[in-house]
């Protein structure tokens, strides 16, 4: 499995061990860079080349600087390429809820524009699942308004594995 991430991921990375032991130990690889846009982990799509699992985590930089139709795109071109290089199932995850003016606006309209491109039946036939972090987390799991307290990491690793094991199953 490889996992790509921005902030949000290297912070989910530093639940690596809880995710092992979960994922019965499966070989993890972790591209994460805060910051990164969902077009710079595009390009690196390539270290996917086979893998059974391939994980977009989403964070908000993307949404916070552009606009839903505009990354719902990226997320497409993400899973085109992930799947063209023999990622068997993709698992794109993200978007916290912040107190930005109008950012929660956005995130539900990615979430419709993603529903509408990816509805159940399209995922279940081309083994990809989204799982949107905040219809998930408890209130006060958010540490700055953008990231999570460690707790609310550990409690995202286990929606996190939650969803991993969902795309292995439906691989197999």
């Amino acid at each position: 499995m490889v996992v790509f991430g921005d902030s949000h991921g290297k912070r989910m990375s530093f639940n690596h061990s809880y995710i092992m032991a979960r994922l019965k130990n499966m070989d993890i690889s972790w591209v994460v860079k805060s910051g990164a846009k969902i077009k710079y982990h595009t390009g690196l799509v390539n270290k996917a080349q086979d893998a059974d699992v391939a994980v977009l985590m989403c964070g908000g930089n993307d949404l916070a600087r552009s606009n839903p139709s505009a990354v719902c795109a990226d997320v497409e071109e993400f899973v085109t390429k992930a799947k063209a290089v023999g990622a068997r199932s993709v698992v794109i995850m993200g978007y916290f809820k912040r107190k930005t003016p109008g950012y929660n606006d956005k995130v539900q309209q990615l979430q419709k524009a993603l529903q509408s491109l990816y509805p159940a039946s399209k995922q279940a036939a081309e083994k990809t699942r989204f799982w949107l972090w905040d219809r998930r987390l408890p209130q006060g799991t958010v540490a700055d308004g953008v990231h999570l307290f460690s707790s609310g990491y550990r409690k995202a690793a286990m929606y996190f594995c939650s969803a991993v094991l969902h795309a292995i199953n439906v691989i197999l």
